[in-house]
């Protein structure tokens, strides 16, 4: 078990709190804060400050990965560049896209 101690100031008075946690929680807690840029104890003060503002448990802070920058499509849009690169662009109006789309349905 590790303690964690850290300072909750606000305008007129700072406490001082500590809690008891798993190590491991901890590693686990420290590498997640981390990768947000923060340190546990600024986390948990955002976390109180949050909890009490909204009168709920907040905060939805992730490291996942934006689906926008997956593999795939990372790759969809490399080949395009290298198409656009390669001359291999067709211009159309949106009209002319549509006509397309209908001529394709139809076929």
């Amino acid at each position: 078990m590790y303690n964690i101690t850290f300072q909750y100031r606000s305008i007129d008075m700072t406490t001082l709190m500590q809690l008891k946690v798993d190590k491991e929680l901890k590693a686990k807690a420290d590498k997640l804060f981390g990768e947000l840029g923060l340190d546990t104890p600024t986390a948990l003060r955002m976390f109180l400050s949050a909890a009490v503002r909204e009168q709920r448990l907040p905060l939805k802070l992730s490291i996942k990965k934006d689906p926008f920058y997956s593999d795939e499509n990372i790759a969809f849009i490399k080949e395009s560049i290298r198409q656009i690169e390669q001359g291999k662009v067709v211009e159309k109006t949106i009209d002319e896209l549509e006509n397309t789309i209908e001529e394709k349905a139809h076929a």
